[in-house]
Order: C-alpha cells, then sequence, then structure tokens
C-alpha cells in the first residue's frame, strides 16, 4: 500500500538518505536552477516541503513542492517528482497531496512539468492552464 508522509524538518537528517535519490533523479533536470544541496537547504530552511512516498516499508518516490501566495487563492507548487515506478503510485499521492493542501488552506495544486507528464496529470485532475516559454540571458 502507497502511503505518503511529510517529512519534518526535525526527521531530515534521518530520512535523507532514503529521500535523495529518488530527489536527484528529478533535480539532476534543473541543475541550471538549483543542486540537490540547495533543494535540502530549501527544505531545512522551511521554503520547500518534503513528501516520501513509501510502499510498505521502503521509500520508492519523494516530492517536494512550496506554497505561493498570491492576493486571492494559495497555491501548493509541486517542484520535483523522482521515484521508480511512479506509474504505480502517483494517483495516491496526488490524492493525499490534495488532503494535505486542504488542510493547509491552499485553494489549488499547480505543477510545472515536462510533456510526457501530461497524460498523468490528466488522470488526477489536471488541467494544462498555461505553457512555459523562457528566453536564456
Amino acid at each position: 500500500m502507497t502511503e505518503i508522509h511529510r517529512i519534518t524538518t526535525e526527521r531530515l537528517n534521518e530520512f535523507w538518505p532514503d529521500l535523495a535519490p529518488h530527489l536527484k533523479l528529478a533535480a539532476d533536470r534543473y541543475v541550471r536552477d538549483y543542486s540537490l544541496q540547495e533543494v535540502r537547504e530549501a527544505i531545512v530552511s522551511g521554503k520547500a516541503i518534503l513528501f516520501g512516498v513509501a510502499d510498505g516499508d521502503q521509500f520508492v518516490g519523494a516530492i517536494t513542492a512550496t506554497t505561493i501566495d498570491y492576493p486571492r487563492r494559495t497555491i501548493l507548487l509541486i517542484e520535483l517528482v523522482g521515484g521508480t515506478g511512479i506509474e504505480n503510485w502517483y494517483v495516491a499521492a496526488i490524492e493525499a497531496l490534495t488532503v494535505l493542501a486542504k488542510v493547509a488552506g491552499c485553494d489549488a495544486i499547480r505543477s510545472e512539468a515536462r510533456k510526457g507528464w501530461k497524460n498523468l496529470a490528466n488522470d488526477v485532475g489536471f488541467k494544462e492552464i498555461s505553457v512555459t516559454y523562457e528566453k536564456v540571458l
């Protein structure tokens, strides 16, 4: 059975060795923006939230998120998703994050992702609202 655990900063050192390899899979795609160490620092500082995805007694994935406070609503932004067998646990992960986001007073969940995530995102109720363009200077 898949379970999603919010990893508090107090317990980060305990779980980091198990979760960091999963986050690295995702973070490696964003080396222009941050390193895995900088992701860890964001978690420690409270700027990011870490979730561990467990299947039984083993972590199979990790997710980082942050909240964005706009004047009219608060968004839970999923930043990194990494792990093995994601197709087996992404639905449970989004369901758990939905519950946590509601409890935290969020109005929506948002994620930026590669095109390959489109079908998975559609499966769990995400709708495409924009396309991101970037010009590197």
